[in-house]
C-alpha cells in the first residue's frame, strides 16, 4: 500500500512537471506577429516537442499549430520562425494521403496510387513531398527552406501557434 502510494507521488510530481514545462513555454513567446488579419497573431515557441504535445501546448494556450493557407501567411510565418523546423498544425494520421488541418480543413489529396499530390487549396511542399517516405511520416512541418516536409510525428520540432 505504501509503495502504491509512493508510486502515484512520482507519477504525480512527474505529470506535474511536464505540464509546468509546456507552460512555461508557451506562456514565453520568442516572437509574435499579426497576419494582416486582426484577429490572427502566432507565435513561435522554441522548445521542441512531439506533433502531439505541441498541438495539446498550443491548445491549451487557446490557439492552435498553424494552419498555412496562403502565400502571404507562408511568409509570415517564415519570417518568424527563421532557423527553426517547425510543426504545422496538418496531418494525415486518420487517413494516409488524406491531409488535414487541426481545424478540420484539408489541403492535400494523395491519389490512390500514392505517386500524385493533388491540391486543395494553398500548399508549399517540397518537390516529391509528402512522401511518407519509408512509412509512418504522418505529420507536416516547415523545413527552414520554407518548404513542407512530412515527418514522424514523434520526433521533435519548435512549434508556432496561432490564434484565432
Amino acid at each position: 500500500m505504501r509503495r502504491n502510494i509512493s508510486q502515484r507521488l512520482r507519477l504525480a510530481v512527474v505529470a506535474t512537471a511536464s505540464l509546468a514545462a509546456i507552460a512555461a513555454a508557451v506562456a514565453t513567446p520568442v516572437q509574435a506577429a499579426p497576419n494582416g488579419n486582426a484577429s490572427h497573431r502566432y507565435t513561435l515557441v522554441t522548445t521542441p516537442a512531439t506533433w502531439a504535445a505541441a498541438d495539446a501546448a498550443a491548445r491549451a494556450a487557446g490557439g492552435h499549430l498553424v494552419t498555412i493557407t496562403s502565400a502571404p501567411e507562408q511568409a509570415r510565418v517564415a519570417a518568424i520562425s527563421t532557423g527553426f523546423e517547425i510543426w504545422l498544425g496538418g496531418t494525415d494520421s486518420v487517413i494516409e494521403g488524406v491531409w488535414r488541418w487541426v481545424d478540420g480543413g484539408k489541403f492535400t489529396l494523395i491519389s490512390e496510387d500514392q505517386r500524385t499530390a493533388v491540391a486543395r487549396g494553398y500548399n508549399n511542399w517540397a518537390q516529391s513531398e509528402p512522401n511518407d517516405s519509408g512509412s509512418g511520416e504522418d505529420c507536416a512541418t516547415i523545413k527552414t527552406t520554407g518548404e513542407w516536409n512530412d515527418i514522424p510525428c514523434e520526433l521533435t520540432r519548435a512549434y508556432v501557434i496561432e490564434y484565432d
